[in-house]
């Protein structure tokens, strides 16, 4: 589904569906071979270029710099993905839904076309596995958030298999490159969910990177890549963080910031 933000058009998409039409164009160019759910280690392979793609708990990341582990942030999330036709349509309209109490914000919004993808936040200082694939409780995230509007509850009730993880949060990488070694999206620069600019940023980046590549040598060419992407990646990392705070803000001072973000 198509909405808008000021003058911007954006676009809800999976990501399974992006991937797999990203992944189609680049066989049809027959440019690469894609073979994708793999796993690699030291000796499987060789390549002129590594490119760490792989999330805030990067393997290629804490190769390339010894990094300690990522933080847990103090918050963790419930995920779900319900299909329209379990729902009532006009309770659930097109367009992303945030909702935002003290403590908590629920972001809701049509993906596909014939499904609602929901994101709960909830404020807890016990940690959870940062893993999009650990079951939750479905009892538990109705109680998270019992009382919410019509519309939230919809989802819940209507949600099966509720996902639930920790969001860890790391400052970017002091350094993204060596001569033959990059970081991508957020094992360079690890951004919380709260700008919904992780995937996004993760796409600018290859971007940025095949275009260096295509037009200087591999040390200078990702030298530009981490110039051109370390402030942009820096201001969108402090805004999602300030953005995640104003979110959970409770009694007058957040009906102020809840009306400065509406």
């Amino acid at each position: 589904p198509l909405n808008r933000a000021g003058d911007a058009p954006y676009w809800h998409a999976r990501r399974a569906d992006l991937q797999r039409v990203l992944a189609e164009a680049v066989e049809a160019r027959g440019a690469a071979e894609v073979r994708l759910g793999e796993r690699a280690s030291p000796g499987d392979l060789r390549a002129d270029l590594v490119v760490g793609a792989d999330g805030v708990r990067s393997g290629v990341r804490a190769a390339l710099l010894g990094d300690a582990p990522p933080r847990y942030t103090g918050a963790l999330a419930w995920r779900g993905i319900v299909p329209l036709a379990r729902l009532d349509p006009a309770e659930h309209p097109p367009v992303a839904a945030v909702r935002v109490g003290a403590g908590r914000h629920f972001v809701s919004y049509r993906v596909g076309g014939a499904a609602v993808n929901f994101v709960g936040v909830v404020r807890r200082p016990d940690a959870a596995t940062e893993d999009w694939e650990q079951p939750g409780d479905p009892a538990a995230l109705a109680a998270d958030f019992a009382g919410w509007p019509r519309a939230v509850r919809s989802l819940i009730d209507a949600c099966d298999a509720p996902r639930r993880w920790a969001l860890l949060d790391r400052d970017p990488a002091p350094r993204w490159t060596d001569s033959r070694t990059v970081l991508l999206g957020d094992a360079a620069h690890p951004v919380p969910p709260h700008l919904a600019q992780g995937a996004a940023l993760a796409l600018e980046d290859a971007v940025v990177l095949g275009r260096a590549l295509a037009d200087a040598p591999l040390r200078l060419a990702l030298a530009r890549y981490e110039a051109a992407r370390r402030g942009r990646a820096s201001r969108v990392l402090a805004t999602s963080r300030r953005q995640g705070n104003l979110l959970q803000v409770g009694g007058p001072a957040g009906a102020l910031a809840h009306a400065g973000l509406r």
